[in-house]
């Protein structure tokens, strides 16, 4: 939350839960079923060209600081550094 990755949530709705990328391929490779729910997934996604998107190029390069240089968007947010207070 604090770079600005992901979108604005409540800190009570956050848990760290580790790389469950590893834990995925683990499961695909033992489950037939969980290969399948793979699959099913892979199936599903569609290719969307972003810079097709009239606003696209503003809004990439306005999100590509860490943090976010919109802290509006961020109502959760706390940044604070020694002797200074925000949000």
């Amino acid at each position: 939350l604090t770079i600005g990755l992901i979108p604005d949530l409540s800190l009570e709705k956050v848990q760290f839960v580790g790389n469950t990328s590893i834990m995925g391929a683990k499961m695909a490779l033992f489950s037939r079923e969980a290969l399948e729910v793979c699959y099913e997934i892979s199936r599903k996604i569609t290719y969307y060209d972003l810079i097709t998107h009239p606003n696209y190029m503003d809004e990439f390069m306005s999100a590509k600081f860490l943090p976010h240089t919109d802290l509006d968007k961020f109502p959760h947010l706390c940044i604070g550094t020694a002797g200074t207070s925000q949000r």
